[in-house]
């Protein structure tokens, strides 16, 4: 074998360890949100709980969670990253340990550092991915694989080791992932790369702020975010309120379409173009809604919750590609996570103090004005992106015939 083949073959052995321990790190930091429910029937489930509030549980974590996405990208040191994750993975590890010691009075905190450390490492993950060379595929790989294990994980715990184990265990057994990330953590890079770009600089303002175009673009995944969080809330209700049993297994046809949409997403997104896609996927969002509020069958709701729950995952690998595309230095990418966090957490907070839980039909109506922002967001940051791209070219030709 040559010296060249040989760097090649060890080039490319180092990506795929990079690229399986980031994945770990985004598993790991995921985990906990995907499979809440196993987590709130072990708090239902064990009787040293019995009086902890679930809501306030799951405040303190997700809120935490969706904080830390949002400025981790900005305030995490540039090196010690394995260090960094290294401790998160850790704190972990050690509060799932303390779930099943500590006093409930202790709790709160316990899941406030837990979502603390999530937020870290799913901020890690996107800052790698950010520097990948195909970061929407990347990111599609990684989203599927949350969704295979959230509902593989789903299933297993509550029937395997839960009868085995007890259900105190459930909080360790969500750290499994953590703990594997540990063993991996190796591979993983150890400082991030900010990508220079001179064109970026132009496009962006002096002040190191991010252009319009990209603003405008996490404007359209906020509100897409807030939309699809108000409907995952309300659609039980909604199925509750329409006639037969088909309704009812809207959950599950759901959950598969999400596994199909990621697992499609990770193979035609570097293939097709990325705003036709998210014009059409918002756009039949849209018509979603207003097909539901003008009234549907047990079928019909069916299908639309498939639909819903496919773009839901098919949609995320586009926006990191687009977001990619019009922000050189990266910065949007490793927004994205926060921004799509806190938005969906505001939105059902949000409808509850508007309308009351039981007007299906005002909350339905938020939503469709959140889902018809989204487009018109995307599309205006393509327009500005575009003009800016003109100005680019025009000072280069300029500079060209200068000399």
């Amino acid at each position: 074998m040559s010296s060249d083949n040989r760097v090649s073959a060890s080039s490319s052995k180092r990506e795929i360890g990079r690229t399986l321990a980031v994945g770990l790190l985004f598993v790991a930091g995921y985990m906990s949100n995907s499979i809440y429910p196993s987590f709130v029937g072990a708090i239902a489930n064990t009787s040293r709980l019995h009086d902890v509030s679930i809501g306030d549980l799951a405040t303190a974590e997700f809120l935490a969670f969706g904080v830390v996405l949002l400025l981790a990208g900005r305030y995490l040191p540039q090196r010690k990253l394995r260090l960094t994750a290294g401790i998160c993975l850790v704190i972990h590890l050690l509060m799932a340990y303390a779930m099943t010691k500590f006093p409930p009075g202790m709790l709160i905190i316990c899941r406030l550092l837990y979502g603390t450390a999530s937020g870290v490492l799913v901020s890690i993950a996107y800052i790698h991915l950010a520097q990948s060379a195909l970061p929407g595929r990347t990111v599609a790989v990684y989203t599927t694989s949350v969704m295979v294990t959230g509902v593989v994980w789903s299933l297993v715990l509550p029937k395997v080791l839960v009868p085995l184990f007890g259900y105190s265990q459930i909080f360790l057994f969500l750290t499994f992932f953590s703990f594997v990330a540990l063993i991996f953590l190796k591979f993983c890079p150890d400082e991030s790369i900010v990508k220079e770009s001179t064109d970026a600089r132009l496009v962006a303002s002096e002040n190191n702020k991010l252009a319009l175009s990209p603003v405008l673009i996490l404007c359209s995944v906020g509100m897409w975010s807030f939309f699809m969080m108000i409907f995952w809330v309300y659609a039980d209700p909604i199925a509750k309120n329409i006639p037969g049993s088909v309704a009812k297994n809207w959950l599950t046809i759901s959950l598969v379409c999400q596994i199909f949409g990621a697992a499609l997403s990770a193979l035609f997104v570097e293939k097709i173009p990325a705003i036709p896609m998210l014009s059409i996927g918002l756009c039949i969002s849209i018509i979603q809604i207003v097909a539901i509020l003008a009234g549907v069958d047990g079928i019909g709701f069916v299908m639309w919750t498939g639909i819903y729950g496919f773009l839901g995952y098919f949609l995320v690998a586009f926006y990191i590609k687009v977001l990619n595309k019009t922000d050189p230095t990266n910065r949007a990418v490793i927004l994205f996570p926060g921004v799509q966090m806190l938005t969906a957490s505001i939105g059902p907070m949000l409808v509850s103090k508007l309308v009351s839980e039981t007007n299906i039909s005002g909350v339905l109506k938020i939503d469709l004005i959140a889902i018809v922002t989204s487009p018109i967001c995307l599309w205006l940051a393509m327009v500005v992106h575009k003009r800016a791209a003109g100005r680019v070219q025009r000072v280069g030709l300029a500079g060209g015939e200068s000399h």
